[in-house]
């Protein structure tokens, strides 16, 4: 148990390091949301005595929210907090946590690709920390997709999700903006 809490730990404090290094990029407010998450849960849990699946929806949803154009007007950040009030109560009563998170970072997760894509057909360009962070949403998604089906039970399921969070956080807090030009070597001969 011991060595549980310390991995939990380590996590908590390694996830600040690319929260400070994009702060002011792109993915400063992604990163800096990924670094509170697990903090705001323990504290809540262990002084408020909140259930860490109570964060989990409004923080999942406050995530999502990153991905959204900067000039939405004041309207529609009501409705959104709205929505965000509602699906959390809901989803928690009733129980669906994990579907609505698994929901969620599917939902990142098909930006981040598209974002991928958009770039290199557009420019050609192959951006890597957009492509590592839609695989830490993948990751993400195994993880949600695992608790679904019971298996985050598991002692190696702990281990595996535990070192992949690790050299996720690592390498996003060694690695910025990372982009490869990748000339297109598709032809359009006309006959």
């Amino acid at each position: 148990m011991i060595y549980m809490e310390i991995v939990i730990y380590l996590l908590v404090i390694l996830w600040i390091f690319p929260a400070v290094k994009h702060f002011n990029r792109r993915f400063g407010q992604y990163f800096l949301i990924l670094a509170l998450i697990d903090p705001i849960a323990l504290v809540n849990f262990f002084v408020f005595d909140v259930h860490v699946a109570l964060i989990k929806i409004p923080a999942n949803l406050v995530l999502l929210s990153v991905f959204f154009p900067q000039n939405i007007s004041e309207r529609y950040k009501i409705y959104y907090f709205v929505f965000v009030v509602i699906v959390s109560i809901i989803g928690y009563h009733l129980g669906y946590i994990f579907e609505i998170t698994f929901i969620i970072h599917g939902i990142i997760f098909i930006y981040l690709v598209n974002d991928v894509f958009r770039e290199y057909i557009h420019g050609e360009v192959l951006n890597l920390l957009v492509l590592m962070i839609a695989f830490y949403e993948l990751s993400a998604l195994f993880k949600h997709f695992s608790q679904l089906l019971g298996i985050e039970k598991s002692y190696y399921y702990f281990h595996i999700t535990s070192i992949f969070q690790i050299l996720f956080g690592v390498f996003f807090s060694l690695v910025g903006e990372w982009k490869i030009r990748i000339k297109s070597t598709i032809r359009n001969d006309k006959v």
